[in-house]
């Protein structure tokens, strides 16, 4: 096996080889998250790509008064934000609720039967409050669920790899 091919697993099932350019390209695209395991050459076994969390007794400590009010503030903050979210074969846009350091819920219209749990897509961010809305972010998301929403149209559970800036 060639030490410069990159190896990467997940659900127990081997992917690649990948070449150093392909590994630094899956980086950039956020697309790691796909994958659990990769191949350590040097001592011939599989490595976690993620770090366990922390106790739950850690993370609740943690949760300060303060930290709920900072969470406040990131949801009321994402109040005008709204996105276009979309893949190589859909399209939509809608508004973001429910927004939190990992994720929110996309709400829009229409559900697009291409967008479905599990697909990644790119979530672009623009607030008309914000730049005058001339300038969006662009965030690479996973869906996590579809649902209907009460109000109507559809919520598409998100989930990011940290909450971008605006």
């Amino acid at each position: 096996m060639n030490k410069n091919q990159i190896f990467l697993g997940k659900n127990g099932k081997t992917f690649g080889p990948f070449t150093e350019d392909e590994f630094q390209e899956l980086m950039k695209q956020g697309r790691l998250a796909e994958y659990s395991w990769i191949w350590d050459h040097q001592k011939s076994t599989w490595k976690t790509l993620d770090q366990p969390p922390p106790t739950p007794v850690e993370t609740s400590q943690k949760l300060s008064t303060a930290a709920k009010k900072a969470a406040d503030h990131v949801s009321s903050h994402w109040e005008s934000v709204r996105g276009i979210l979309y893949n190589a074969f859909s399209l939509l846009e809608g508004n973001l609720k429910s927004v939190t350091e990992t994720g929110c819920r996309f709400v829009c219209k229409d559900p697009h039967s291409d967008l479905s749990c599990g697909t990644w897509v790119s979530l672009n961010l623009y607030s008309p409050e914000i730049n005058h809305g001339s300038t969006s972010i662009k965030v690479v998301a996973k869906i996590l669920a579809l649902e209907a929403d009460p109000k109507g149209g559809w919520s598409y559970l998100l989930r990011w790899d940290s909450l971008p800036s605006l």
